[in-house]
């Protein structure tokens, strides 16, 4: 008998101590769970912040009236300038009705009703104070010509060009060409005379685009893909800005550039996070990110920020109130002064906020 309650009780504490030992192996096996998963999540965490890019808040120096029309109505502009006695003007697209001219203090000056102009670009026409615009008619399928007179201040329909495309929509200009895509990819380059020189088919919807007459380079914005350069001389593709969801998140919509002579910069309307990106534009090459920023509230002037920009519109020079130059974007978010929502509108930008940004800012590698 006190053999057998030996014999179990050696067991019991055996299959204690056996309990105990698998607990214990469990309990590290959960810390040793938790301790990794807790590494991977700072080292996420650690990687996101690495990775992170900084955005700059600029906020705009004045804004245009809205639209006459609501339902996403304003889209592109072009800005107009010479020398005096010209004044500069405003030209924006009221994708409702036609195109809209303002002055610099946001006033409306004057408007052609052509149906549903999308995007609208300007070259110098015969004398130092006229300009021929073009602008995507989605309407009848054509591209609309226009004449523009600084001095007179005046905005006048011209011709068309018909086209074959699927639907007009991006638009850019150079002075020996135009050139317009549609939303199944193809782009196409007409003569101001309307004869088709030449066209490019690309994966997916197109719209921003603009010429670099230095470099003989196209640049178009491919929406979901990023910004393609095109050579127009030997017609290769490259891309030189892709959607990464970091710097530029599609919607790839507005593109322009600035060139003061100095500093060349190619800025694309990065719309799927609101912000604007500038790249730096070395010969024919564009370098890494030089900026990124959003167009934020100031309410000491009673004028909100930008959001879900479509087009957008550089002038690279002295203009009244813009001592280096002027970025114009469009708001696809207007609101008064009270935060009510009004219908769309562009907003102004001085381009020395924009500069001094860039001069301020530190640039992370694009990786």
């Amino acid at each position: 008998m006190l053999i057998d309650q030996l014999a179990a009780t050696v067991e019991s504490k055996w299959q204690t101590n056996h309990l105990l030992s698998s607990f214990r192996q469990a309990g590290k096996s959960v810390f040793t769970v938790c301790l990794l998963f807790s590494v991977a999540l700072l080292s996420s965490s650690c990687s996101d912040k690495a990775n992170a890019v900084d955005v700059i808040a600029i906020a705009p120096t004045a804004e245009t009236l809205p639209v006459a029309d609501g339902d996403d109505a304003a889209d592109d502009a072009v800005i107009l300038a010479a020398a005096l006695p010209a004044m500069p003007l405003i030209i924006g697209t009221n994708k409702r009705r036609g195109l809209v001219a303002y002055t610099l203090d946001g006033d409306k000056l004057t408007q052609v009703d052509r149906g549903r102009l999308n995007n609208v670009d300007a070259t110098k026409g015969d004398t130092p104070y006229q300009f021929r615009l073009a602008a995507s008619n989605r309407t009848y399928n054509t591209i609309d010509i226009f004449n523009a007179d600084l001095v007179a201040q005046t905005l006048t329909f011209d011709r068309e060009i018909s086209l074959t495309l699927a639907e007009p929509y991006g638009l850019c200009v150079a002075s020996d060409a135009i050139y317009v895509g549609d939303k199944d990819g193809r782009v196409e380059a007409w003569s101001w005379d309307g004869e088709l020189i030449a066209s490019w088919q690309f994966a997916s919807q197109t719209e921003g685009c603009v010429v670099d007459s230095k470099t003989r380079s196209l640049y178009v914005g491919e929406e979901a893909q990023g910004i393609w350069r095109v050579d127009l001389a030997s017609d290769q593709r490259t891309l030189v800005a892709a959607t990464d969801n970091r710097w530029l998140t599609a919607d790839v919509e507005g593109l322009d550039i600035y060139d003061d002579g100095d500093n060349r910069y190619l800025l694309a309307s990065s719309q799927g996070d609101s912000t604007y990106v500038a790249y730096s534009i070395k010969g024919d090459s564009v370098s890494a990110p030089r900026l990124k920023f959003r167009i934020t509230d100031d309410p000491s002037q009673g004028l909100d920020g930008t959001a879900d920009t479509d087009g957008i519109a550089i002038f690279a020079g002295a203009l009244p109130g813009f001592p280096t130059g002027l970025l114009v974007v469009q708001d696809g978010f207007n609101q008064g002064v009270n935060g009510e929502p009004q219908n769309q509108n562009f907003k102004l930008v001085d381009w020395q906020s924009i500069e001094s940004a860039m001069n301020n800012a530190v640039t992370k590698p694009s990786s």
